[in-house]
């Protein structure tokens, strides 16, 4: 009897110990990242209300200075279907993709491009065709990827990711001139 009450009081003690431990653990992981992600939205909501601003005083500069970029983007395929983003400072769907970094190869930015935008660390990619666009009074060329993937998951960057969605290669929604004709690259090969 002495021993079953012993028994009890322990782990009645160190269940409520270890309970009490968890809930002061939560907190301090709330204190500390509670601010992080309040910051991020509301950096969120500043872009996207200066956002028509921002298109304006960067197509400017690139009337002025007409700059010569080059940018890669990836498409994004699990099974029929191709994974689609809009971006805080954009308007329309596009993909994943960015800026090409300094001593950098295309497929080196298409990738990290990828991992940072929707945490998708992409395995065998396969070029489509690059080609030069003239959009918004600069001179871009365009590196393009496409690759397979076994799974729907990704995860959003926050700051720069408005929002994700998987659609059907043949039911996509409007897209920009750039993304359709990669699209239509990606469609020949396919």
């Amino acid at each position: 009897m002495h021993a079953k009450l012993s028994q009890f009081l322990y782990y009645t003690i160190f269940d409520n110990l270890f309970q009490k431990l968890w809930n002061i653990y939560i907190e301090m992981i709330l204190l500390i990242f509670a601010p992080t992600l309040v910051y991020l939205l509301s950096m969120k909501k500043i872009i996207k209300f200066f956002r028509p601003l921002l298109i304006i005083l960067a197509r400017s500069w690139w009337y002025v200075t007409r700059p010569k970029t080059s940018g890669s983007k990836v498409v994004i395929v699990f099974e029929n279907e191709i994974l689609l983003i809009k971006t805080t400072y954009g308007y329309s769907y596009g993909l994943p993709g960015g800026g090409i970094k300094q001593n950098e190869t295309p497929e080196m930015a298409a990738r990290r491009e990828t991992l940072e935008e929707v945490g998708i660390e992409l395995g065998t990619i396969l070029p489509l065709p690059t080609f030069i666009t003239y959009e918004e009074y600069k001179q871009d060329t365009v590196y393009s990827f496409y690759g397979k993937v076994a799974s729907k998951k990704y995860t959003l960057d926050l700051l720069e990711i408005d929002t994700a969605e998987w659609h059907p290669v043949d039911t996509l929604p409007p897209l920009g001139s750039v993304t359709e004709k990669i699209i239509d690259l990606y469609k020949k090969v396919d």
